[in-house]
Formats: structure tokens, C-alpha cells, sequence
């Protein structure tokens, strides 16, 4: 079967090459040998599966000049397993037929797509071409029953984030999220706190995920692994957002999900969503922060998005707490333009957002905020009173199982 693009989207490719240490490149769907040519180029080893004999025969004489390709002529349902390397591979999937329904019939069917899924390893980077023919429903002379839908793709591939990026669908392993991280904030009365914040955030979440825990004076517990510390300064010098804003100028990453030290989480996060509005972070410019924790879903003001087919929240103009505090990826330049150096965390929750509407009022360009539908990161806020109860265990929020748990490794006191 083949399809008509005219090639795998190669500057994405050569990233999961270099990234993820791919030698091999395989390929459904040979057509005209446009992306076996250039991936005969770029990788050590290319298989390529084309189910059309007198396309597979007019493409020999030029694939044979490649000692690297292993051109395949069969039904890339059952060539694509037999065909996969003992490594891991870049699978590029672009068998789907693009042709006419009415000859169609009879014929193996229109795309085994959801075969070739059940090829795939866990340690596999997958990308699908035509993906506005997965995320809508394909409309003659394609036949739409033949046709998985992106859902079922997502479910054919657990355990992965999705995106799609231009027309293609990307699936990832979940490890392979290596540019995410996380700052969680503390400060002198809250640094017991990061323990317990600690052990929930691995055990729901991620050991490999990177924390960068940004403190004052006062050290917090030492957890290891994925958690490392860092001083801001005397906690007496600063402010919350002074302290915060000090750091992100100085080392701050321009892209980082932002957390306090009391945002428990008691539920397995998923991480499918978090990793897709990451992406879209990464690429949508225009977006200046993606709220995580379902806070922006509780505000009257918002409207639905689909973005590269992920389900988003999108705060309107007049929406107060855009620059709330829950669990969210921020830009750092969109952060920094909305704290004012004298606020508190709870403060700045409040007058930020204000000062974002007044903004958007003036005709300010302002960047949009959104959220993911529904909130990927679920916690309870361990310690209460907007900041009036520091340091305090809140005790009427904290699930009884979490406080057991908690109490049995050391991590709290009464």
C-alpha cells in the first residue's frame, strides 16, 4: 500500500535519531522510494515494506544502489514484525491507502494501521503520517470503517505520550520526556514539607523526572534520586515573587512546570497529557502557560480547544487567577512579566491576574493561558490559610491513608 506525501517529516526524525541513539529507520508504505532515499542517507540501516509489486519492482533498480536498504515487497500487517530489528527503531507508518474506494473492494483494505500497531515495541519511536485522517473521519473515496480513529490509535499504544506535529502523529515512550522538568518552591517554614512532597510526587508521578527544589537558608530533607536542591538566598532578602524571580533571571529554564512544596499528589498523574501540553508549549509560541491541575476548569470564563489533538481549556480575557499557583508549565518570559517583586505566592495568585486583564484592556498583546481538560495532576494542598497557617499540616485536606502512609516512613511530624 502507498500513500501520497511526500516524505516523513525529516527534521523531527533526525532529532529521535540523535536523541534516542536510533541506527535503524523502517518504513510502511515505499510509494516513489522518496523517504527510504533520504533515510538511507541519515540512518545506518533502512527496511522498507511496499505491498504494490509493480511499485516495489519500478523501485528496485534504485534502492539496490543502497547497501543499507532492505527493500521488502508484502502486506506490511504481517512484513512490519517480521521485519524489525533486535534495537530499537524509528518507525515511520505510511501504508494507509490513499486511493479510490470503489476499486477498493476486495483488496486487503484500506489500512492496517491498527495491525501494524501491534508490531510495535515498547522501546520504539513511532510517527504516522495523514493524521487529519485518524483525528477526523475520512470522507470518500476513502471508506471511514476501515479507518481507526485517534483514540484508538492512543489505546492500541499505552504507556506513550501522543502529539501530532503538522500531519503527523507522534508516540513516544513515556521515558523519553527527557527535556521536562520541575521547580518546586519552599521556603524556611515550608522546607519540611519537600520530604512528604517527595516520596508522593515519585510514587504517583516519576523517579526520573527532574526536580529542581529552589529554597532560603533553612535545607531541605534530603530526598536523591530525581530531587536536587538549590538556595536561592536569605530568605530575609526576598520576597516570594522577588526570591522566584531572582532565580528564573540568573538559571531558570525557559520551559518548566512550576509547583509548591504542598501540592501532594494522591493519584497516578497522567503523564500522556502533561507530556502533550509540554509539546505544545514547545511549539505554540503564542501560549505563555498551560494550567495541569484542572484549576483553570473551575473559572466561569473559559472556552474549549483542540490543539494538535489534545483537549485544552482556554482562559477568557476577563478570567481572574490566570497566574494561579497550581501545578502548570509556564513560559519563563510570560512568568516573569506578571510578577511584581513585592507579592506573596497568594498575592500575586490575585493582583497578577488583575493586572493581566488591565493588560489584555489597555489592546497589550498578552499570551494565552490554558489548561488541560480534564486536570492531569491531582493533589491535595497540604497546608491551608493562603499562607496565614505556615508551615502547618492541614489536616482537614490530607486524605487519612496519606497521612498513615507518610507517618510509617518518617516523612512527617505531628
Amino acid at each position: 500500500m502507498g500513500c501520497v506525501r511526500l516524505g516523513a517529516p525529516t527534521e523531527l526524525a533526525l532529532k529521535l535519531r540523535d536523541e534516542l541513539g536510533l541506527k535503524w529507520f523502517v518504513e510502511t508504505g515505499t510509494y516513489k522510494c522518496g523517504t527510504t532515499i533520504w533515510a538511507a542517507q541519515n540512518f545506518e540501516h533502512v527496511a522498507t515494506i511496499e505491498m504494490h509489486e509493480p511499485r516495489y519492482l519500478k523501485n528496485l533498480p534504485v534502492l539496490e544502489k543502497f547497501e543499507n536498504v532492505k527493500a521488502i515487497c508484502g502486506d506490511s500487517r504481517t512484513e512490519l514484525r517480521k521485519n524489525l530489528p533486535d534495537e530499537p527503531a524509528l518507525l515511520w507508518l505510511d501504508a494507509h491507502w490513499c486511493g479510490n474506494y470503489e476499486i477498493s473492494v476486495g483488496s486487503p483494505g484500506e489500512c492496517p494501521l491498527m495491525e501494524e500497531l501491534q508490531a510495535v515495541r515498547e522501546f520504539d519511536a513511532v510517527l504516522i503520517d495523514d493524521a487529519r485522517l485518524f483525528t477526523g473521519r475520512p470522507e470518500r473515496p476513502h471508506d471511514p470503517q476501515q479507518w481507526p480513529t485517534y483514540e484508538q490509535i492512543k489505546a492500541a499504544l499505552p504507556g506513550r505520550y501522543f502529539t501530532i506535529i503538522e500531519d503527523v502523529i507522534v508516540a513516544l515512550p513515556l521515558e523519553l520526556r527527557c527535556e521536562m522538568n520541575v521547580l518546586c518552591l519552599t521556603s524556611n517554614k515550608y522546607a519540611h514539607m519537600v520530604a512528604p512532597f517527595a516520596y508522593l510526587f515519585k510514587k504517583f508521578w516519576s523517579q526520573d523526572l527532574p526536580v529542581k527544589v529552589l529554597r532560603y537558608d533553612v535545607r531541605a530533607p534530603k530526598v536523591g534520586g530525581n530531587f536536587k536542591q538549590t538556595a536561592i538566598g536569605r530568605q530575609e532578602d526576598f520576597t516570594w515573587s522577588s526570591g522566584l524571580r531572582s532565580w528564573l533571571e540568573f538559571a531558570g529554564p525557559e520551559i518548566f512546570i512550576l509547583m509548591l512544596e504542598d501540592y501532594w499528589i494522591h493519584k497516578p498523574v497522567d503523564q500522556e497529557a502533561v507530556a502533550a501540553a509540554w509539546n505544545i508549549m514547545e511549539k505554540r509560541k503564542e501560549i505563555g502557560k498551560i494550567d495541569i491541575s484542572g484549576d483553570l476548569l473551575k473559572r466561569k470564563f473559559s472556552e474549549y480547544r483542540e490543539i494538535d489533538g489534545a483537549k485544552l481549556v482556554q482562559a477568557a480575557p476577563e478570567s481572574y487567577f490566570q497566574t494561579s499557583t497550581q501545578a502548570a508549565i509556564w513560559r519563563k518570559s510570560f512568568l516573569l512579566e506578571w510578577l511584581k517583586d513585592s507579592e506573596s505566592a497568594w498575592q500575586f495568585e490575585k493582583s497578577g491576574g488583575r493586572r493581566m486583564i488591565y493588560a489584555r484592556q489597555s489592546g497589550k498583546a498578552v499570551k494565552l493561558v490554558l489548561g488541560t481538560d480534564p486536570g492531569a495532576v491531582s493533589y491535595v494542598n497540604a497546608c491551608g490559610g493562603e499562607g496565614n497557617l505556615k508551615g502547618k499540616y492541614d489536616h482537614k485536606k490530607i486524605p487519612g491513608w496519606m497521612w498513615e502512609e507518610l507517618m510509617e516512613n518518617g516523612l512527617v511530624r505531628e
